[in-house]
């Protein structure tokens, strides 16, 4: 599955740190065990590191030597001789500056070690905070890509939503425009019958009489009798001596 590169840092850090996590506990297990061994007897590792320095070497040449001769010296002059005993006074001092080179470079090793274990240490704690630096950044981010993801499918969700609308009006549509362009389809459609009254909505009257007609009929003769009254045509005989003020006989 595709992963934003946001998830695979995050995922690469916490493994990162992960993998520090134990190293840094290796390394704080080491410095426990160097600073035992640095009071404990000389390790092979000392030993060596011992075996190779060129001051040890030289040492062991010279007693090597000295030993050679004290050899022949007892043998010549017995254990009780100036020479013999000034001999193995050299040889003990020898031996003794070979014992404390080797205490030397057994501490110089083991401090050594201590101290890169400790630097190590160091170096790792650093490491770790600056990759928990990174992780809560990366962590962030991803904190934002995932909101702006709930955010992106909810509108794709709307977007999906009115899209379903948008088609089902143009459907809808669609449909009527067929019907309104199909000369068999009927245009006025029974779409049920009236619901039932809740209540009675004309007066609750004991006795009913046609009020309307009985207006109208007196409004029209009232209206017959003001047109009569206005009208000022000559009709009726009588009609002539009402609106005629003139002799009858010299108009006949």
């Amino acid at each position: 599955a595709f992963q934003h590169t946001i998830t695979l840092q995050l995922n690469q850090l916490e493994l990162q740190q992960n993998d520090l996590i134990l190293l840094m506990k290796q390394a704080e297990a080491d410095i426990e065990n160097l600073k035992r061994l640095a009071v404990g007897p000389i390790t092979v590792q000392v030993e060596r590191q011992v075996e190779i320095d060129p001051v040890m070497i030289m040492l062991a040449q010279r007693l090597a030597i000295l030993e050679s001769e004290l050899g022949g010296q007892l043998t010549k002059f017995g254990e009780n001789h100036r020479v013999v005993r000034r001999t193995q006074e050299l040889v003990n001092e020898t031996k003794h500056e070979r014992q404390l080179r080797q205490s030397e470079i057994a501490e110089q090793v083991r401090q050594a070690n201590l101290k890169n274990a400790q630097d190590l240490l160091i170096v790792l704690q650093g490491r770790s905070e600056e990759l928990e630096r990174l992780r809560l950044e990366a962590e962030a981010q991803k904190k934002d890509l995932d909101l702006a993801r709930v955010q992106y499918e909810q509108r794709l969700a709307i977007r999906d939503e009115r899209k379903q609308v948008l088609d089902e009006i143009k459907a809808t549509i669609e449909s009527y425009r067929m019907m309104h362009d199909d000369p068999e389809t009927p245009k006025v459609q029974s779409v049920g019958y009236a619901p039932a009254p809740l209540e009675v909505s004309s007066p609750r009257w004991e006795f009913y009489f046609p009020g309307g007609t009985i207006l109208g009929f007196m409004f029209g003769i009232g209206l017959a009798l003001a047109l009569e009254l206005l009208n000022d045509l000559v009709r009726t005989p009588r009609d002539v001596t009402r609106f005629l003020h003139i002799p009858l006989l010299s108009v006949v």
